[in-house]
């Protein structure tokens, strides 16, 4: 009688098993990550500038009020909503990019997918918020020459930073912890 079972399996494997091979290309914060890098550096000071330019702007020199008043003379239902909500995206952006910075440094892995969402999110922000003006205020163009090129800059963010981000295989064996 043979001792041969059908229900186990060989005692040693027939084919030898595949290794993964290790990256062994660039690492670290080096190459096209230092402009990332630079970019993420001087983002939050950028933006930090921009709320405060708003705030003095329209909440400290009486632009609230004679937009948001009724019966005001520039009066529009929405300009509330979109002035809170511009400025809200502005201090959420500022936070999000201060946070990213630090990312960076810790060389996070959460980094690529935030950085990737944060600039798919501000692409998305910037039409909506220019739809919104333009129910407000239909005697404007859609595109102001500042917004168009804010939209310009984020295309091509979103077109080769993010890309860069999600599929560079230094960003990959950079940030792992």
């Amino acid at each position: 009688m043979s001792n041969f079972n059908p229900y186990q399996p060989p005692a040693e494997p027939s084919v030898a098993p595949v290794i993964p091979r290790q990256y062994s290309g660039p690492v670290g914060l080096g190459g096209w990550l230092v402009l990332v890098g630079f970019g993420l550096v001087l983002s939050p000071f950028m933006l930090f500038a921009d709320v405060v330019t708003t705030v003095k702007t329209v909440f400290l020199n009486g632009t609230w009020t004679a937009l948001t008043t009724p019966g005001s003379s520039d009066y529009h239902v929405l300009w509330g909503p979109l002035l809170a909500i511009e400025t809200a995206f502005g201090v959420a952006s500022f936070a999000v990019w201060t946070y990213m910075a630090y990312l960076f440094f810790a060389k996070k892995k959460l980094l690529p997918k935030l950085f990737a969402w944060s600039h798919i999110f501000t692409l998305g922000f910037l039409f909506v918020d220019a739809f919104a003006l333009q129910l407000v205020r239909p005697d404007l163009p859609f595109m102001d020459p500042a917004t168009s090129k804010e939209v310009v800059r984020s295309i091509f963010s979103v077109c080769v930073w993010v890309p860069y981000m999600l599929v560079s295989k230094r960003v990959a064996a950079t940030f792992i912890h």
